[in-house]
């Protein structure tokens, strides 16, 4: 058996690892609530020791954020023509509606257990702490600022970082919103309206002219 074999066999167990951990998490927020998600709770329910859960994981907050991952990986699969069809601002909205969507699908057990004030992989200030995933989302959304300001549809004293946490401020201040009203009311269209009213802020006069609307 050749060396890149075995990596290879090793990348299979460790994916196949990973999914089992992510299934019985969900398996436990939505049987249990959020109160019982712990490390303990996930590594029996799971059959597996803690050791193995450390192995591929930091700490629970990072397997959560590993399911924003995925959220973001399957966007970009399923939306890619879309994508490159829309303008800059527009995939700024398309993306975090379509986001808002999928933690709808996800539940309001994972979203208000991983939209925590004691997450420190949310805190978007200190790239330190961020995880990967959400550094690549980070990285996407500035790029389309930054477009929109090349292209003249985005005229404002602050550069693209100040207003793409503008932005994060508006997304999860609306996500929090939805977990306290124990997600009785539609996240996405939430988030879609809000977003679009605080970018259309930031559009220059001959933008708007020019698409002969708002967003």
């Amino acid at each position: 058996m050749m060396k890149n074999e075995l990596e290879s066999a090793r990348k299979i167990k460790s994916r196949d690892m990973k999914e089992k951990i992510f299934k019985t998490t969900n398996r436990l927020m939505n049987r249990y609530g959020n109160e019982y998600l712990t490390v303990r709770n996930i590594c029996k329910m799971a059959n597996i020791s803690t050791g193995t859960f450390y192995h591929h994981f930091k700490n629970k907050d990072e397997l959560l954020s590993h399911y924003v991952s995925k959220c973001y990986q399957r966007y970009k699969k399923e939306n890619m023509n879309l994508w490159k069809e829309l303008s800059a601002q527009y995939r700024i909205v398309h993306l975090l509606t379509w986001m808002a969507k999928y933690f709808m699908e996800m539940g309001l057990g994972f979203v208000s257990n991983y939209y925590s004030c004691k997450n420190s992989v949310l805190n978007v200030r200190n790239l330190d702490s961020l995880a990967e995933a959400h550094i690549e989302i980070i990285n996407d959304i500035i790029s389309q600022l930054e477009t929109a300001y090349k292209e003249g549809m985005i005229n404002s004293e602050l550069d693209a970082k100040d207003i793409y946490n503008e932005l994060n401020i508006v997304f999860f201040g609306t996500v929090f919103d939805w977990c306290l009203c124990l997600g009785n009311h539609d996240l996405a269209k939430m988030i879609n309206r809000m977003l679009t009213i605080h970018l259309n802020f930031y559009l220059t006069d001959d933008y708007k002219m020019k698409i002969g609307s708002y967003l």
